[in-house]
C-alpha cells in the first residue's frame, strides 16, 4: 500500500511540475531522463511484485490491492499526458520509444480497468478535460485507438456503453476531429473491434457502427469499404448478422452526407503555418488568370462578431511578382470571399457578401480574371461557386510582365514554411499532402448553370498598396480543407468549369455490393416485430384510400421518417448512391441492378414492406426523374414501379398505395405510359397476381382496374381481355364498362370501341359459353340474372318501341304471349306470371315518367290508357288465381298514372269508361289480405268519391255491392279490413242515400252524420235481414247488370287482342324456327369463331407474356448469379465458399483447352463412390446412364461453365443494323438418313442453308453437322506446312483431328493422339535413343510383337454366319467415349459423365486410370486394349491431379487408394511429364515418323489391302464418314512482312517505326526503319492533353492496334483512355470511366479486346470498334468492370482466346478473370521471403496461358525479381530494374529488358538446347534503358529441309 502511495505521489508531483510556464523546457528534461520508460516499467514491476506478495491473501484484500493499482495507472496516465502536452516531439518519442501498443498491453495486465482509467484516456486524448472536447479538440488519438480496441475485453456492458458514447461524441464534435480519427485509421481499428460481436453488448456495437458512418461521411477508402463489408459475413447461407440492421444505417449516413459535394483528395491546411508553395514562374504563359478549387471550412470558425481589422484573413491563394503586384483571394474572419488584386499604388477588392463559407461543407470556387479586350477595355473578375456565377465586376488587371516570384496556395505568403520539393504540386493537379482519403457516396455535384445572375450590390473596396494588413488583417493559413486545385493561363467560360468524383464503392464491386445486405434483411422477417402502421407512417400518407398519391419531396426530415423500416432505409441507400452520380447511375445500369433490386424485394417478408418501403421507392425514382436518366429510369418502371410481384403482399394501405402512385405519375404522360403499361398490361396483372386468390383480394384488383380504366377509358385491350378464366373477374369488367357508359365523362370513346369489329360480339359469345353463363348464373342469383332480362325486355318494349298505335302494342303484347307459352311448356326460373308483374310495374312507372314530362307528346297519353287496359286485363284474368300479384308497388304506380292522366275528372265516354276502370282496379285491391294494399286502395277510393257526385243507380249499386261483399267477409272472418272500409262506407252511403231510395228500404240503417258508435252499429246492422235481403233483392241483380254493360265489351276486345298477339307470336317463332338454321351459321361464323379465334390468340399472347415474365425474372437471376460469383468469391466482400474447379471449353488457337474454371454446382460423388463400395442404395438406372445416350445426348459443351448468359445490352441496336454476309461456302448437310448437298452463309445475324438437292427436305433439328469439301484443300496446305516444318507436330496433329469431324464436344469422335513412348520406367528419360519411342508404323494393339499372332488369326478365323460383318482385327476402338471419360475421370465434367455410364457409381479402382507406367503395360499385355491417346496428355497437366479430392477408391490387391495418376519415373510432377511428354511429341524421331501412324488413323491404311495387311481392320461400324487425307511435298515461300514499333517521347510526339523480323528466306531481317515525321517539326505528330503530375511515362501507359494505325494511351489527368489516329495524328477518341488515373493498357493477340487498370484499383475491358476489319476506336461502355485488387492496378494482360484478362496491383496479388462475364477466377499470390510489401510492376501472359510475373520489392529498387507462376521455372533475380517484359509462343522464351539497355533471353526449357532457367544472350549493350520488347514465333528448326 506504501509503495502504490509513493508511486501515485510521484505520478502526481510530475502532473503538478509540468503545470507551469517553462513546461517546454521540462519536457526536453524529461525526455532527456527517459521519463517514459521509467513511468511504464514502475507501472509494470508494481503489478508483478503485488501479484506475488497478495497471492496467497483473500480476494477482498486482493480487490483492495487492484483498486490502488489503478489509482496509480490513473496517475500514470496523467503524468504521461503532461509530459506530451502540447508537444508533438513528445509524442512522436513515446511512439518510438514505447509504442500505444506495449502501453495497452500493460494496462490490460493490471486486470479489468476502472471508469476513472478510462476517462483519463479520454482526458489524454483531448488533453484536458474530456467534457471539454468541444473547446479542446482532439490532441493525440492514439489513445482513442486504444480504447476501441479495449472494448471487446471490458467485462463490464455499462462501461463499453460509456465508452462508446463518449467515443462517438469525442470524434465526431467536428470536422477536424473526424479528419483526425480517418487519418489514424480508427475506421479499420472499429471495424477489428466490430469483429468480436460476441463480446460486445448490442448497444455499444450500434454506437461504434454509428461513429463509423460519421467516420464515413468524412472520408471512406476501398479497403475500409470492403472490411465494412465483410464484417457482415455470416455462417450460415441464410442467415442475418446482428449488425445489418445498423450498419446498413450507417452506411446511408455516408451516402446521405456524401450526396453533397465533396473532394476526392484535400490537403488538410487547418495549421496556420500549413500552406502549398508553387515554384516561381518566369513568365506568365498567358494573357489571363483562372483559379478553381475545392475548399471546405469548419462551421465553428465563424465569428462575426470580431471586427476585420482585428481579425486575420485566411488566405486562398496569392501569386506575387518581385515588385508586390499580382492576384490574391482570402476568406475573411466571417467567411466571406474576397478576390484582390494589387498593383504598385493600389490595393483593389471584390466581396462576395451574401456568401458565408464557415458552413463544414465543400464548396467549387471558380475566380476568372480577364483582361479588358481593347487597349482601354475594362478588366473583369467573374467569381462562380458551385457552378453558378455569383458575381462578374470590374477590377483591375496586373501587369504580367514580371516574373511571379512568391506563389502560394491556401499560406500566408512568406511566412509560411515552404513544403519540400516531392510536396509541391505539379499543374493541373497538385498531389496531397496527407495520405489521400476518398469518400464513400455520390460526391460532387457538377452544378448546373444558371446564366449571369442579377447583379447584389458589389461591395468593391480600393485602398493604397501596402495597407492591405491593417485593412483586412494578418494573412494566415486556410485553416481548413483544400482540395484539386487547378491554375489555368487562360480564362474559363462557364461550361468549362466542372467538378471531378470518385466512388469507393466502384472500387470494391459497385452497387452490387450493397445488394447482400437487402437479402440479410430479407432473412429479418420472422425476426422484428410487428408495428402499427400509424407508428411507422408520416399522418399525412396514412392509408391513403382517397385521392392522389402524396408526393414527397426529398429532404433529410421526409427521409428520417422512413429510415424506421430498414428495407426502406436500403432504397434510400441506393438513392444517395446515384445522386448527381452518374457513373453509379451507369454502373446500375450495367450490372442491371434495377432488375435485381426487383427481385430481391419480392423475397422480402410482408411483415416488412408497407408504405415506407412505396415511399422510399418514390423518392428513388422522383431523383432518378431529377437526373434525366431515361434509361434508367425506364428501368425503374418495368423492375421496381409496374412489378406487381413486389407489391401485391403487404397490407391495404401499401397496396393501394401502389395504385395511387401509378395514378399519380401516369395522369400527366398518359401517352409514354400507355404502350407499354396500358389497359391491356393491368388486365394481365389482375390475370397473374389476382387471379386465384380469394374474392377481397380480387375486389382490392378491381378497384386496381377501375383506376386504370379511367385514366386509359377507351382500350382496345378489353375485348380480348373478357376471356380471362376467372369470372369473378369478368363480373368486374362487364361491371365497370356498364358503369363507365353511364357515368364517364367521354361515353363516346366507349361505344366507338365497343362498336368496333368483334368487340361487342364478345358478349353475345359470353351468354353460350356454359362456364361462364353456369358460373354468372351460381354467383350473381336468379334475381340478378332475371333481373337483368327483365331490364332487357323493358328497354326493347317500352324504349325500343316509340309508337302507340294497334302495331306498336301488337309488338308489346307478344312478349306476354311469348312468356305465358314458355310458362305452359318449361319450368322458368320465376313464373311467368310475376315476371309479367315486373315488367308491367316496370312499364308504369316508365309511363309515369313520360307523361310528367312538360314535353310529354299524346302517344304518351294513348300508350298509358293502353297499358291501363293490360293492367285490369292482367288483375283480372292471373290476379283472381293468384292474389301475390297485387303488390303495394302496382297500386302506386296505377294511383300516380291516372292521377297524372286526370281521368276521373275528364269528361266524355272514354274518361267515363277509364274512370270505370280505375274504381274497378281500386276495389279489386281493396278486396286482397294485404292491409296496406287495402288501406290505400280504400283511401285513394274515399278521396274519389268524396269528390264526385254519383248520378247513375246502377254505378251505385255496383259500388255498394262490391263493398258490402268485401265487408261481409270481413265480419265473417273478423279482420281489420272492416276498420279501413267504415270511412269509405259511411261517404259512399251518404252520396247514395237518396239515389238508392234507403230511407225507405233501410228505415233502421245507422245515421252516417258522425254518430261516435257508427262503427259498432253498421257492423251489428250487417247482420240484419233488412240489410240482407236488400242487398239480394235490388243492388246485387243492379250490380251484376252493371258490370255486364260496363266491362264486357272491354274484355272482349282484350279477348281479340291476345288472340291477335298469341297468333302474331306463333307466326313470328315459327318464321324465326325457319331462320333460326341461318342465322345459327352467321352466328357461328361471325360470333362464334371469331370469339374462339380471339380466344386462342389471347391464350397464345398470355401465354407468351407469361413465358417472358418468366425468362425476364431467370434472366435477372442469372445476372444476380453471376454478379455473387465475385461477391463471394475469394477477393469479394461477402463470404468465400470452397473453389472447385472444372474444364473449360474455351480453346486457344491450337485448339488447347488450358483452362479451369471455378465449378459453382461441384458435387463430391460421395454416393456414386458409397454405390461402387456397396454402402448406398442401388437405384434403377435411367436410359441417361447408359453408354449410347451418353455419346448421343451429353455433350461438353452443355455442362460449360455454369451457363450464365446474360441479355446483350444492345441487341436492339445490334438488330437494327444492315445484315452482312461474313462466309458463303458449298457443304453437304448430314442427317440421319441422307446427305444434302447445299450451301452454308453465315451473316452478321443469321446461319442459312440453302438446300441445293432436287427432292427438298423439311423438317426441325437442333443439331447441325455440316461436311465441308474445301476442306481436302486446307488439310493439303496445313500438310505442306508441317512437312516443310513450319508447324509444330501439335498443331498438326489436332488440325487433322479437326479436319477429319473430330471435336471435343462429341465424346464419340474426341480427338486422338498417339502414345510415342514406350519407355515409362527409367529415371531419366533419353529422347535421343530411338529405343523409347513406339513404334509409328504399327497399331497400338500390336505394338507388342507378342499380340500380332494372335490378332491376325482372330482376323482369318472369324466368319459371320449371316455375312454382314466382315472381318476385322479389333473389337473395340482406339477412340471412343468411354475411353475419353476413362482417362479424364479426375475432372469434371468428364466425373459426371463417367457415373453416368457406370448407372450412378465410380468404376471399380482396379480399372480406372490410376497409373501411366500400369496403362502402358496393360496395352501391351491385351491387344483387345487399343485405346490411344487424348491431346490433354501433351499440355494440360491438371488431369493427372486429383485436385477435386473425389473418393476413387482402392486397389484390391495392394489396397491404395486412388489419388493422382502414378506417373513416369523420370517425370517429377505432372507439370514435368506434360513438358518431357510434349518434348517427346516435337523430337526428331516423332517427326520422322509421325506420318506412318497418321497412314493408320487418317489416311490410306483405314481400308482395304493395306489396313489388313497393317493389322488395322476394326468393327465395320465404326468406318462410317471417315475421311482420307494424302499429303504431298511441296516447297512453301513466305512472304515477308513488316512490323511495327511506337515511339513517344515526353513533349507528347509520337513516332511510328518499322523494322523487318527475322525471316530465313532474306537477308536484311532486323532492318530497322525510322519514323522522319518525329525530327521535322512541321510533320510531327502530337498526343493531346497533359498526363498525370509524378506519373511515369512508360509503355505500359500505351497500346498500338495491330495495324499499327491507332494508338490507345493513358496516364491522363483526366483519367481518360485516348485513343490517337497514327496516320492523321490526332485525337479521335476520349473515354472516362475510371475513378482514378489510368495506370497500365494491353491488347491481346487478337486485336478484339483492350485492358485497362487504374488507380481506382479496377480493370475495365473494352471492345475494339472495327469497320470492315480495321479498328476504329473503342466502344462508349467497357464490356466489363473487374474488381478484387485492394491497392493500385500496375500491370495488366489479356487473352481472348484462352477468355482471361490478368492484372497485377501494388497489393501484391495477380488476379485471374474472365472475359466474356468478367468472372473472378482465382488470386495468385507470388512467394516473397522479405516481409516488405511486394508489388507487381509487370506481367504478360503467353499464348498458352502461362503468366509471367514480374515482381518488385518496395525500399529496394535494385531487387527485380521475375517468376513463372505456373512452376516450370525457378524464381530468377534481376541485377538491375526490369522495365518490361514478354513471352515468345510455346512459352520457349521470356524476354526482359533491363534499365541499362540490355535484353536478357530467358529460356525455360526449349528448344532442346535450353536449359531451364538459363540466362541465355544478352543483346545490345546501349546505355539507353529498353521500355518494350515483343516476340514472334519460335521456329523449331531453322535448318532448311531436304
Amino acid at each position: 500500500m506504501f509503495i502504490i502511495k509513493s508511486l501515485m505521489d510521484l505520478a502526481n508531483a510530475i502532473t503538478a511540475m509540468l503545470d507551469c510556464t517553462d513546461r517546454p523546457v521540462l519536457q526536453a528534461i524529461f525526455l532527456n531522463s527517459n521519463c517514459f520508460e521509467h513511468l511504464i516499467r514502475l507501472l509494470q514491476n508494481c503489478k508483478n511484485c503485488l501479484c506475488a506478495f497478495v497471492y496467497n491473501l483473500c480476494t477482498c484484500c486482493f480487490q483492495v490491492f487492484q483498486g490502488h493499482l489503478d489509482c496509480l495507472a490513473v496517475s500514470t496516465i496523467q503524468a504521461l499526458t503532461a509530459v506530451m502536452h502540447k508537444s508533438p516531439a513528445a509524442k512522436e518519442v513515446f511512439k518510438e520509444r514505447i509504442g500505444y501498443a506495449h502501453i495497452y498491453e500493460v494496462l490490460k495486465s493490471l486486470g479489468q480497468p476502472s471508469r476513472e482509467l478510462l476517462e483519463e484516456l479520454m482526458n489524454m486524448a483531448v488533453e484536458g478535460d474530456h467534457m471539454a472536447v468541444g473547446i479542446l479538440g482532439i490532441s493525440n488519438v492514439q489513445p482513442l485507438l486504444l480504447l476501441i480496441q479495449w472494448l471487446p475485453e471490458l467485462e463490464s456492458h455499462d462501461l463499453q456503453i460509456f465508452i462508446s458514447n463518449w467515443l462517438r461524441r469525442i470524434c465526431c464534435i467536428n470536422r477536424q476531429s473526424r479528419a483526425t480519427c480517418v487519418n489514424a485509421d480508427m475506421v479499420i481499428r472499429i471495424i477489428e473491434t466490430l469483429n468480436h460481436h460476441s463480446a460486445l453488448h448490442c448497444t455499444c456495437a450500434e454506437n461504434l457502427i454509428a461513429l463509423l458512418g460519421s467516420l464515413g461521411s468524412q472520408s471512406m477508402g476501398s479497403e475500409e469499404l470492403l472490411q465494412l463489408i465483410r464484417l457482415l459475413r455470416t455462417e450460415e447461407p441464410k442467415q442475418a448478422h446482428p449488425y445489418v440492421i445498423s450498419v446498413v444505417r450507417a452506411i446511408l449516413a455516408m451516402a446521405r452526407k456524401q450526396g453533397m459535394a465533396s473532394a476526392l483528395q484535400y490537403f488538410n491546411l487547418c495549421h496556420s503555418m500549413a500552406g502549398i508553395a508553387v515554384p516561381s514562374i518566369q513568365k506568365w504563359p498567358g494573357s489571363a488568370f483562372s483559379f478553381n478549387a475545392w475548399l471546405c471550412l469548419d462551421q465553428d470558425q465563424v465569428d462575426p462578431s470580431t471586427a476585420s481589422k482585428t481579425g486575420k484573413r485566411k488566405q486562398l491563394y496569392s501569386f506575387f511578382t518581385g515588385s508586390g503586384m499580382g492576384f490574391e483571394a482570402f476568406i475573411t474572419c466571417s467567411g466571406v470571399l474576397v478576390v484582390a488584386v494589387c498593383t504598385k499604388r493600389e490595393y483593389a477588392t471584390v466581396m462576395l457578401p451574401e456568401h458565408c463559407f464557415f458552413d463544414s461543407l465543400w464548396h467549387n470556387v471558380t475566380i476568372v480574371h480577364m483582361p479588358g479586350k481593347r487597349p482601354f477595355g475594362q478588366s473583369l473578375v467573374y467569381i462562380y461557386v458551385n457552378g453558378q456565377q455569383k458575381i462578374s465586376a470590374p477590377l483591375r488587371f496586373p501587369a504580367m510582365n514580371e516574373p511571379f516570384t512568391s506563389c502560394c496556395i491556401g499560406s500566408a505568403g512568406q511566412r509560411t514554411t515552404t513544403p519540400p520539393p516531392s510536396q509541391i504540386p505539379d499543374p493541373p493537379f497538385s498531389s496531397p499532402v496527407m495520405p489521400h482519403r476518398t469518400s464513400l457516396g455520390g460526391i460532387l455535384s457538377p452544378g448546373s448553370w444558371g446564366g449571369m445572375l442579377a447583379k447584389p450590390e458589389l461591395i468593391t473596396k480600393m485602398i493604397s498598396a501596402g495597407t492591405q494588413d491593417s485593412e483586412w488583417g494578418c494573412p494566415t493559413s486556410l485553416e481548413g480543407q483544400l482540395g484539386s486545385v487547378i491554375i489555368f493561363h487562360e480564362a474559363l467560360q462557364p461550361p468549362q468549369v466542372k467538378a471531378l468524383y470518385l466512388d469507393m464503392i466502384n472500387c470494391i464491386g459497385g452497387i452490387n455490393v450493397l445488394f447482400p445486405l437487402l437479402e440479410q434483411i430479407s432473412f429479418l422477417g420472422r425476426q422484428m416485430p410487428e408495428k402499427s402502421v400509424g407508428e411507422t407512417l408520416p399522418p399525412e400518407v396514412v392509408t391513403p384510400v382517397e385521392g392522389d398519391w402524396v408526393v414527397l419531396s426529398s429532404t433529410k426530415a421526409s427521409e428520417a421518417r422512413l429510415e424506421k423500416n430498414i428495407v426502406a432505409t436500403f432504397i434510400l441507400v441506393i438513392k444517395h448512391f446515384i445522386q448527381r452520380h452518374h457513373v453509379n447511375q451507369e454502373n446500375l445500369i450495367h450490372c442491371h441492378g434495377v432488375a435485381t433490386l426487383g427481385t430481391l424485394l419480392q423475397k422480402v417478408p410482408s411483415i416488412l414492406m408497407d408504405v415506407n418501403v412505396l415511399m422510399a421507392v418514390q423518392l428513388l425514382i422522383e431523383q432518378v426523374s431529377v437526373e434525366k436518366n431515361l434509361q434508367l429510369l425506364q428501368q425503374m418502371y418495368q423492375h421496381l414501379l409496374f412489378d406487381f410481384s413486389i407489391w401485391n403482399s403487404g397490407d391495404f394501405p401499401f397496396r393501394i398505395g401502389h395504385i395511387q402512385y401509378l395514378s399519380t405519375i401516369i395522369k400527366d404522360s398518359r401517352r409514354l405510359f400507355r404502350k407499354k403499361y396500358g389497359v391491356q398490361f393491368l388486365l394481365d396483372t389482375l390475370r397473374v397476381y389476382y387471379g386465384k386468390q380469394a374474392k377481397s383480394q380480387l375486389i382490392y384488383g378491381s378497384n386496381c382496374m377501375c383506376f386504370y380504366i379511367y385514366i386509359y377509358p377507351a382500350s382496345a385491350a378489353w375485348g380480348p381481355n373478357l376471356f380471362t378464366p376467372q369470372v369473378f373477374q369478368l363480373w368486374g369488367i362487364l361491371d365497370v364498362l356498364f358503369s363507365l357508359l353511364h357515368s364517364s365523362s367521354a361515353p363516346d370513346q366507349l361505344f366507338l370501341l365497343l362498336f368496333e369489329p368483334g368487340n361487342a360480339d364478345i358478349l353475345y359469345a359470353l351468354l353460350l359459353h356454359q362456364r361462364y353463363s353456369d358460373r354468372l348464373r351460381e354467383l350473381g342469383g336468379d334475381n340478378e340474372l332475371v333481373q337483368l332480362l327483365t331490364d332487357i325486355l323493358l328497354c326493347i318494349m317500352w324504349k325500343g318501341i316509340e309508337r302507340s298505335d294497334d302495331e306498336a302494342w301488337m309488338e308489346r303484347g307478344q312478349v306476354f304471349s311469348a312468356l305465358t307459352k314458355l310458362g305452359i311448356s318449361n319450368e322458368l326460373l320465376r313464373p311467368s306470371d310475376e315476371i309479367k308483374l315486373n315488367l308491367l310495374e316496370k312499364m308504369l312507372e316508365w309511363s309515369v315518367t313520360d307523361n310528367r314530362d312538360s314535353k310529354a307528346l299524346p302517344t304518351h297519353a294513348e300508350n298509358a290508357f293502353r297499358l291501363l287496359l293490360i293492367v285490369q286485363d292482367f288483375l283480372q284474368a292471373e290476379g283472381l288465381v293468384n292474389s301475390n300479384l297485387w303488390t303495394e308497388k302496382l297500386l302506386e304506380e296505377l294511383v300516380t298514372l291516372m292521377d297524372s292522366l286526370s281521368v276521373w275528372y275528364s269528361a266524355g265516354p272514354e274518361a267515363t269508361w277509364f274512370s270505370q276502370v280505375q274504381v274497378q282496379l281500386l276495389l279489386g285491391f281493396i278486396a286482397q289480405d294485404n292491409l296496406q294494399v287495402c288501406a290505400m286502395a280504400a283511401a285513394k277510393l274515399n278521396t274519389l268519391l268524396q269528390t264526385k257526385v254519383i248520378e247513375s243507380q246502377p254505378e251505385a249499386c255496383y259500388l255498394l255491392g262490391k263493398l258490402e261483399g268485401i265487408l261481409s267477409r270481413s265480419i265473417e272472418e273478423k279482420t281489420e279490413t272492416y276498420s279501413f272500409l267504415i270511412p269509405l262506407v259511411r261517404t259512399l252511403v251518404s252520396k247514395i242515400y237518396e239515389l238508392l231510395f234507403m230511407n225507405l228500404h233501410l228505415p233502421s240503417l245507422p245515421s252516417t252524420n258522425g254518430s261516435p258508435s257508427f262503427f259498432e252499429d253498421f257492423q251489428e246492422y250487417c247482420r240484419s235481414d233488412e240489410w240482407k235481403v236488400y242487398i239480394d233483392k235490388y243492388i246485387i241483380p243492379n250490380m251484376k247488370q252493371y258490370e255486364e254493360n260496363s266491362f264486357r265489351h272491354g274484355h272482349e276486345q282484350m279477348a281479340l287482342y291476345w288472340k291477335d298477339c298469341y297468333e302474331a307470336f306463333m307466326v313470328n317463332m315459327h318464321k324465326r324456327d325457319r331462320e333460326r338454321g341461318e342465322s345459327k351459321l352467321k352466328f357461328q361464323e361471325h360470333f362464334v369463331e371469331p370469339f374462339s379465334r380471339k380466344a386462342r390468340q389471347e391464350n397464345l399472347r398470355y401465354n407468351s407474356m407469361l413465358k417472358q415474365l418468366n425468362s425476364q425474372h431467370t434472366a435477372t437471376l442469372r445476372q444476380w448469379r453471376a454478379a455473387q460469383l465475385y461477391l463471394l468469391s475469394e477477393r469479394g466482400p461477402w463470404k468465400q465458399h470452397p473453389v472447385h474447379w472444372k474444364l473449360s471449353n474455351v480453346e486457344n488457337f491450337s485448339r488447347m483447352r488450358l483452362k479451369l474454371v471455378q465449378n459453382y454446382n461441384f458435387n463430391s460423388h460421395q454416393d456414386a463412390s458409397d454405390l461402387r463400395d456397396n454402402l448406398g442404395n442401388v437405384t434403377q438406372p435411367s436410359s441417361e446412364s447408359l453408354l449410347l445416350e451418353v455419346v448421343k445426348q451429353v455433350k461438353v459443351s452443355d455442362l460449360e461453365d455454369d451457363v450464365l448468359e446474360l441479355p446483350e445490352e444492345d441487341t436492339a441496336d445490334e438488330q437494327s443494323q444492315k445484315e452482312k454476309l461474313i462466309l458463303s461456302e458449298n457443304c453437304e448437310l448430314v442427317t440421319v438418313i441422307d446427305v444434302i448437298p447445299g450451301r452454308l452463309e453465315v451473316t452478321t445475324q443469321h446461319l442459312y442453308f440453302f438446300d441445293g438437292s432436287i427432292e427438298k427436305e423439311e423438317g426441325e433439328h437442333d443439331q447441325w453437322l455440316f461436311n465441308f469439301s474445301a476442306i481436302q484443300h486446307s488439310a493439303l496446305s496445313r500438310g505442306l506446312k508441317w512437312v516443310n516444318r513450319e508447324i509444330s507436330n501439335f498443331d498438326y496433329l489436332i488440325q487433322l483431328n479437326t479436319m477429319a469431324g473430330r471435336t471435343y464436344n462429341d465424346l464419340a469422335q474426341y480427338p486422338v493422339f498417339p502414345w510415342i513412348l514406350r519407355d515409362y520406367t527409367s529415371e531419366e528419360l533419353d529422347l535421343n535413343n530411338p529405343a523409347v519411342f513406339r513404334d509409328l508404323s504399327k497399331p497400338i494393339g500390336v505394338v507388342n510383337e507378342k499380340n500380332a499372332k494372335a490378332v491376325k488369326e482372330k482376323y482369318d478365323n472369324f466368319e459371320d454366319p449371316l455375312g454382314v460383318i466382315d472381318k476385322f482385327h479389333y473389337g473395340t476402338h482406339y477412340s471412343n467415349a468411354a475411353g475419353v471419360m476413362h482417362y479424364l475421370i479426375r475432372v469434371e465434367p468428364f466425373t459426371t459423365l463417367h457415373i453416368q455410364l457406370q448407372s450412378g457409381r465410380f468404376d471399380c479402382a482396379d480399372r480406372q486410370f490410376h497409373s501411366i507406367p500400369a496403362t502402358w503395360q496393360a496395352l501391351m499385355d491385351n491387344p483387345n486394349d487399343v485405346k490411344e491417346l487424348i491431346p490433354e496428355f501433351f499440355y494440360f497437366p491438371e488431369f493427372l491431379e486429383n485436385q477435386n479430392g473425389f473418393n476413387l477408391g482402392q486397389l484390391q490387391i495392394s489396397k491404395e487408394a486412388v489419388n493422382d495418376v502414378v506417373l513416369p519415373r523420370w517425370a517429377h510432377s505432372p507439370e514435368d511429364f506434360i513438358y518431357k511428354h510434349r518434348k517427346a511429341l516435337e523430337s526428331e524421331y516423332v517427326s520422322a515418323h509421325l506420318h506412318e501412324w497418321i497412314d493408320l488413323i487418317f489416311g490410306y491404311k483405314q481400308r482395304g489391302p493395306a489396313a489388313v495387311e497393317a493389322l488395322n481392320v476394326f468393327y465395320y461400324c465404326t468406318y462410317e464418314g471417315t475421311k482420307q487425307y494424302t499429303y504431298f511435298l511441296v516447297i512453301v515461300i513466305r512472304i515477308v512482312g513488316f512490323q511495327y514499333e511506337l515511339e513517344t517521347s515526353l513533349n507528347c510526339v509520337i513516332g511510328t517505326h518499322g523494322w523487318l523480323p527475322y525471316d530465313k528466306n532474306i537477308s536484311n531481317y532486323f532492318t530497322f526503319i525510322k519514323d522522319t515525321t518525329v525530327t521535322n517539326p512541321k510533320t510531327q505528330r502530337n498526343m493531346s492533353g497533359p498526363f498525370a503530375p509524378g506519373l511515369e511515362i512508360t509503355s505500359k501507359l500505351f497500346a498500338v492496334s495491330h495495324d499499327a494505325k491507332l494508338l490507345f494511351s493513358g496516364g491522363h489527368w483526366d483519367n481518360s483512355i485516348r485513343v490517337t489516329s497514327l496516320t492523321k495524328g490526332k485525337l479521335i477518341g476520349q473515354h472516362i470511366r475510371h475513378m482514378d488515373i489510368v495506370t497500365c493498357l494491353a491488347i491481346d493477340y487478337c486485336g478484339i479486346h483492350l485492358i485497362s487498370g487504374s488507380r481506382d484499383t479496377t480493370c475495365m475491358i473494352w471492345q475494339i470498334v472495327q469497320q470492315g476489319g480495321v479498328p476504329v476506336g473503342l466502344t462508349p461502355k467497357p464490356l466489363q468492370i473487374l474488381y478484387g485488387h485492394t491497392d493500385e492496378v500496375t500491370s495488366v494482360g489479356i487473352s481472348t482466346e484462352l477468355d482471361m484478362a490478368v492484372s497485377g496491383s501494388r497489393d501484391g496479388t495477380v488476379i485471374i478473370r474472365t472475359i466474356r462475364k468478367g468472372q473472378y477466377m482465382r488470386t495468385l499470390r507470388p512467394p516473397c521471403e522479405s516481409s516488405l510489401l511486394l508489388t507487381v510492376p509487370n506481367l504478360a501472359v503467353s499464348w498458352e496461358g502461362h503468366i509471367v510475373v514480374h515482381t518488385s520489392i518496395e525500399g529496394k529498387t535494385t531487387l527485380k525479381v521475375i517468376r513463372s507462376l505456373n512452376l516450370s521455372i525457378s524464381p530468377l533475380a534481376m541485377r538491375l530494374p526490369i522495365h518490361c517484359i514478354s513471352v515468345t509462343k510455346e512459352y520457349s522464351h521470356i524476354l526482359v529488358g533491363l534499365e541499362d539497355g540490355k535484353l536478357i533471353i530467358v529460356g525455360v526449357g526449349k528448344p532442346a538446347e535450353m536449359r531451364s532457367g538459363q540466362l541465355s544472350r544478352k543483346l545490345w549493350g546501349s546505355s539507353k534503358r529498353l521500355s518494350q520488347i515483343s516476340s514472334g514465333e519460335t521456329e523449331y528448326n531453322t535448318q532448311d529441309s531436304k
